[in-house]
């Protein structure tokens, strides 16, 4: 079996850049800065991974949650990965402020409200940019 993005994944998020371990993508969701990293395997559990790659793994969600850490505004992370819905392995890292409009909940299986497309591509623009300097 080879890697391949979950659909339903992939049908809610923009790819911001793919690395020699996987996908970074944007969740398309207009309240947070919100990413996605889906580590480029066919194991849907941590624990199942090469010890190297989930090192290599946890890196790339660090350099992420770095990016996620510095938006505007953004004063807390949240970062969970569950697969309950979406079995392929994947991180969520998610930029979190105490007026926000979940806070203190969890945004985890709150309804998506999706960004409009210009504001959809300046937050990619932006996130890319910010990856890209690290």
């Amino acid at each position: 079996m080879s890697f391949a993005l979950d659909p339903r994944l992939a049908a809610e998020s923009v790819l911001l850049q793919r690395t020699e371990h996987g996908l970074i993508l944007l969740r398309d969701e207009a309240r947070w800065p919100w990413c996605v990293v889906v580590p480029q395997t066919t194991e849907v559990e941590f624990h199942a991974l090469d010890v190297d790659f989930a090192q290599r793994l946890m890196a790339e969600v660090r350099r992420v949650a770095a990016v996620i850490a510095a938006q505007p505004g953004v004063s807390k992370l949240n970062l969970a990965s569950f697969g309950n819905v979406v079995a392929q392995q994947h991180w969520h890292i998610i930029g979190r402020w105490p007026s926000d409009p979940a806070w203190p909940g969890s945004v985890i299986g709150l309804p998506r409200q999706a960004m409009t497309g210009v504001a959809r591509d300046s937050r990619a623009a932006s996130l890319r940019a910010a990856l890209q300097s690290l």
